[in-house]
């Protein structure tokens, strides 16, 4: 296949319309706590005081509010598309009832890629309305994407690491321009952090990013092949992966670090200082989500 057509059929298959969509469903966290305290602190990690406007509005929105020892908490959970419990709460909720991601408000960052590792299908549109799980699922499209180009480029360099007929065919067939994949799958990672951040996505939208994205792809394509050239054996395919992975991790790192001072930190300062002042669980916001069975509290 030739240059050019591949890298037709490449861009085809990134489809920023389904980025937008599936960072725009619609789903229904179920929040369970041990305690009303317990409840309101998890509630005040995915709706923090600093989230405001239509932003907090759309927070809200997704998010119900139930208690462990609740009679109808199963009856709350199959209603609900993403559960996560405190730790106490799963403590607290024996068998079934205990199934779920679980999330420490006070150390949040284990549990929160636990809930992204839980629901994968929902990773976009959970850090698209929840801000503070931004983090981690940057942390994860990125892993994901390094992932997936190293094994890229494992595979188009066994022709050059083992010459053979089979290793000719497959040189010239489909993983002949390695390099048109592994910028794809770049530039999807760039489409994606733009959604989580709740920008726009297009190919107009990220043109800044994707132009920087083709900037460096034959900057890394080049590198690679000399590291093949030179390391002898199988040792060049391991330098040909590492470098696939690792240029994958630096333009995700770097077009996230980049991305954070157009939207602004999740945690402004004076908001974050309120906040430590605040009693655990003493934050009850005017609009709380609705609580699983019935009225909020």
């Amino acid at each position: 296949m030739g240059l050019a057509k591949q890298s037709v059929k490449q861009v085809r298959r990134i489809k920023p319309r389904r980025i937008a969509k599936m960072a725009e469903q619609k789903f229904s966290l179920l929040v369970v706590g041990a305690d009303p305290e317990d409840r309101d602190a998890l509630v005040s990690f995915f709706v923090p005081l600093e989230l405001a406007g239509a932003e907090r509005d759309r927070a809200l929105a997704c998010v119900q509010a139930a208690l462990a020892g609740d009679v109808r908490l199963e009856e709350y959970r199959r209603s609900a598309d993403i559960v996560v419990f405190t730790p106490r709460a799963r403590a607290a909720a024996t068998g079934q009832y205990g199934e779920g991601p679980t999330l420490d408000p006070a150390d949040a960052d284990a549990g929160a890629m636990e809930l992204l590792r839980c629901y994968p299908n929902f990773l976009l549109a959970l850090a698209r309305r929840f801000p503070r799980l931004r983090g981690a699922a940057a942390t994860a499209l990125i892993q994901a994407a390094a992932m997936r180009n190293a094994a890229v480029a494992a595979l188009s360099a066994i022709p050059e690491v083992v010459p053979s007929p089979v290793g000719l065919a497959w040189a010239v067939g489909e993983f002949a321009s390695d390099t048109v994949v592994l910028t794809a799958n770049q530039i999807r990672l760039a489409l994606q952090l733009a959604a989580i951040q709740g920008e726009a996505v297009g190919w107009l939208d990220q043109s800044s990013d994707i132009l920087f994205v083709l900037a460096g792809a034959f900057g890394w394509r080049a590198l690679a092949r000399s590291l093949v050239a030179l390391v002898p054996g199988g040792a060049g395919l391991v330098a040909k992966s590492g470098i696939a992975y690792g240029g994958t991790v630096a333009v995700g790192r770097f077009l996230w670090r980049r991305a954070l001072p157009r939207y602004g930190a999740a945690e402004p300062e004076p908001a974050r200082t309120v906040l430590e002042r605040l009693a655990p669980g003493r934050w009850q916001p005017r609009r709380l989500p609705r609580l699983a069975g019935g009225a909020a509290s």
